[in-house]
C-alpha cells in the first residue's frame, strides 16, 4: 500500500523533533550527507517514524520511504513530504534499478531472511548505486556483557539459552541478528556489492566515564556496524 503525504511541508522546517532526536541518538550520522546525488530518488528502507526521510527531504533529496507497518508509514507521512510505502523489505514493490541510493539504518537485522532482503536491495538499486547499511555487531562489548549477564546471573544458561538467543531480551523486533564484518562481506559480495568502508559505532550512551575512553571503546567494540557499499560496476566511483 502506498501513501501520499496529506500535508505540504516547508523544506526549511523538516528537521523535526524526531529527526533531531535521531541524530542525537546516532552521532555517527551527524556528518552524513543527506543531499541529492545522481538525479535519482533515494530509498529509506525501514523508515520507522521517518527521521531519515525528513533529513533527506530537508536537504532537497527526493526520497521514497518504506516500512513494514502501517503505523510507521503514517508516522513518516507526518514528518516527510516524500512518498511512503507500506511493504516488506523481502519483497519490495519497485522495479529493478529504481534507486540511486539505499539507506537502511538498524532494520535488516530484523528481517526473517536477511539475505533475501539484501538481494531485494541489490535488485532495486541502480548499477554503481550506493548502500548505507547499519546492523548489529556481534563483536560488540554490549553483545557479550548483556548476553553473559542474562546467561549467568539470570540462569538462562541452564534453560538451554545461548549468547545469540538471549539477545532477544535486549533488542526490538521479532528477529534479531548480529553480524561480523566477515559475514557481511560474504553476503554483500554474493549480491553484487563491493564494500567501500566499514565503521563500528554506538548510540549516544556512555560506556566509560572519560570521553576519550568511551570513544575508543565504541570505535572498536560498539554495537552498531555500519557498512558503506556500492553495487558493482566496471568503473569505480566515490561514495555519494
Amino acid at each position: 500500500m502506498t501513501y501520499e503525504p496529506w500535508d505540504a511541508h516547508d523544506r526549511n522546517n523538516l528537521k523535526t523533533p524526531v529527526a533531531i532526536t535521531f541524530l542525537q541518538a546516532n552521532p555517527w550520522l551527524a556528518p552524513y550527507d543527506f543531499s541529492p546525488s545522481g538525479g535519482t530518488p533515494k530509498l529509506d528502507l525501514g523508515c520507522g517514524a521517518g527521521p531519515a526521510s525528513a533529513l533527506f527531504a530537508a536537504a532537497g533529496t527526493a526520497v521514497v520511504a518504506v516500512d513494514l507497518t502501517a503505523i510507521a508509514a503514517r508516522l513518516t507521512i507526518a514528518h516527510s513530504p516524500g512518498v511512503v510505502a507500506q511493504a516488506d523489505a523481502q519483497s519490495l514493490p519497485f522495479r529493478d534499478a529504481t534507486f540511486g541510493r539505499v539507506f537502511t539504518w538498524g532494520v535488516l537485522h530484523h528481517t526473517e531472511d536477511f539475505e533475501v532482503a539484501v538481494g531485494e536491495v541489490s535488485r532495486v538499486l541502480k548499477a554503481d548505486g550506493a548502500l548505507l547499511l547499519m546492523v548489529y555487531h556481534r563483536r560488540s562489548i554490549r553483545y557479550y556483557l548483556k548476553g553473559l549477564h542474562r546467561l549467568i546471573m539470570k540462569g538462562d544458561l541452564f534453560r538451554g539459552e545461548t549468547l545469540a538467543t538471549v539477545q532477544r531480551f535486549y533488542t526490538d523486533g521479532y528477529f534479531h541478528r548480529h553480524f561480523t564484518v566477515t559475514e557481511l562481506r560474504q553476503i554483500l559480495g554474493h549480491h553484487g556489492f563491493a564494500i567501500e568502508a566499514v565503521d563500528i559505532t554506538h548510540m549516544n550512551r556512555p560506556f566509560a566515564p572519560w570521553h576519550w575512553l568511551d570513544a575508543a571503546i565504541k570505535r572498536r567494540w560498539g554495537w552498531l556496524l555500519v557498512i558503506r557499499a556500492r553495487k558493482r560496476l566496471a568503473a569505480s566511483s566515490t561514495w555519494a
